[in-house]
């Protein structure tokens, strides 16, 4: 699953970890790739949202990447999983607010979460070939998802799709927030976030289902999942 879950913050204005908690519960995935996360920031009171929410989804482990300070914490993404990753590392990308890509791996895979650049394509087609290579020499499969900040016809999708393999429902409606908050050139409601595969290992990826959780109030975005076997 990936999920932006705007610190918490609902289309109502009010923040409350525990309704995208709800969220992700209704699927029970092994893997979360978590945008837009707090942790011990003052808005939210001080609170580590990666833990808290890893604790309300059946004490999931948590992972934090930091992109920047932020009100005495930080924000970035995080990885929620249900076994400890054997390592995990952060890799800056480029951003107006800067961004990075957080990869955990495990016994059998690699789960990369990344929020790209919304202000400029650019910074974002600049992202795409620092992924790459980071991703590059794993031996397992490598899944890269999150919030791209690009549209399915996009240059940044053309360009990430010489080497991932899109998993995810691409006409999926992930985004219902102010059009103004999306990357240039949209209008409103469209699909902006992914979960994809190394192309290397996509012909070992058998995919059974693909979600999209039906709540437009707990975030700006829906919350995606695919079932899949390895």
């Amino acid at each position: 699953m990936t999920y932006n879950i705007c610190h918490g913050k609902g289309m109502d204005n009010k923040v409350d970890l525990s309704r995208a908690a709800a969220v992700i519960n209704k699927v029970k995935p092994r893997f979360v790739g978590l945008c837009e996360m707090d942790c011990k920031a003052r808005r939210t009171n001080g609170d580590d949202q990666p833990e808290t929410l890893a604790k309300l989804c059946g004490n999931m482990k948590a992972t934090f990447g930091k992109a920047i300070d932020f009100q005495g914490g930080g924000y970035g993404v995080a990885v929620l999983s249900d076994t400890e990753p054997l390592n995990s590392k952060t890799v800056p990308l480029p951003g107006a607010e800067p961004r990075i890509l957080l990869l955990c791996e495990f016994d059998d895979c690699v789960i990369g979460v990344t929020h790209l650049s919304v202000s400029k394509e650019s910074e974002r087609t600049e992202s795409v070939k620092l992924i790459r290579e980071a991703i590059a020499g794993y031996g397992k499969p490598v899944f890269v998802m999150g919030d791209w900040n690009s549209l399915p016809n996009s240059t940044v999708l053309t360009e990430m799709r010489q080497y991932l393999k899109v998993l995810s429902d691409e006409n999926a409606r992930t985004y219902h927030g102010h059009p103004s908050n999306g990357p240039s050139g949209t209008t409103s409601d469209f699909c902006i976030d992914y979960i994809a595969v190394d192309n290397a290992h996509a012909n070992s990826v058998q995919v059974f289902d693909r979600i999209t959780v039906p709540d437009e109030v707990t975030s700006d975005h829906k919350a995606i999942a695919i079932k899949i076997a390895l």
